[in-house]
């Protein structure tokens, strides 16, 4: 059964997906909404037809939760369906990524270029110049061996969130899944360039002293371009 994690947005007629109620992957029951007509005066009630207002219910079936649609929208409730933020997110990029979270839902081309902001900020803290997204991306990859997929995952944010703001062949407001991707995508990036580097320097720091420097020593020799055997260890 998926989770929440796997960040199946609602779409209209869809099921199953995440309810944003209670954020289980759960089937939902759909219905059309019926109106009934109450004339200003005394007299009986009759019911009408609202199908050209496109009012619809889902209900979820895991927490019996209604979500409303109108024109194959869901206008409430007002949560976004989009994935939290890394735990390792940068604080100073973490409110652009919260801007970018509370605004998907009413617009996912905004939401893009938001993202698309967040990782230009992002290729700064990794240690880029910020003159040129394009040039940081490459430089990250080149110097800091950041790799292939982390590369190809930057530069699909960096492409979706341009056409975002200008004339493209990317419609978000027609392809929801592709803007839920782009904070999917950007987790991906922190958790790449930022929560496995610290995991795994955390770990490295309690190997025993001897190991870490016949280890930083053989690093050494590869720089200089002399490689070196070590002694066998005791």
């Amino acid at each position: 059964m998926k989770s929440a994690a796997d960040d199946i947005t609602p779409r209209f007629l869809a099921t199953p997906f995440v309810c944003p109620h209670c954020r289980q992957f759960a089937r939902q029951t759909w219905g059309q909404v019926l109106g009934t007509y109450i004339p200003n005066t005394l007299g009986a009630t009759s019911s009408f037809d609202v199908t050209e207002d496109q009012i619809w219910l889902s209900k979820c079936d895991a927490c019996q939760e209604k979500l409303i649609w109108k024109c194959r929208e869901m206008v409430w409730p007002h949560v976004s369906v989009a994935p939290e933020a890394s735990a390792d997110f940068p604080d100073g990029l973490r409110a652009d990524y919260e801007e970018a979270r509370q605004i998907h839902n009413c617009s996912p081309r905004a939401s893009a270029a938001i993202l698309r902001l967040c990782l230009q900020k992002l290729c700064v803290h990794l240690g880029a110049s910020g003159d040129n997204i394009n040039n940081d991306i490459q430089h990250l990859y080149d110097e800091f061996g950041l790799g292939r997929r982390v590369r190809d995952s930057m530069d699909i944010l960096r492409v979706v969130g341009n056409n975002a703001v200008h004339p493209g062949e990317i419609n978000l407001d027609d392809n929801r899944e592709i803007s839920i991707g782009l904070f999917r995508i950007i987790n991906f990036v922190i958790d790449k360039a930022i929560s496995e580097p610290a995991h795994v320097d955390s770990i490295f720091a309690q190997l025993p002293e001897n190991a870490r420097e016949a280890i930083e020593r053989r690093e050494a020799r590869a720089a200089a371009g002399r490689p070196q055997l070590e002694p066998p260890s005791s």
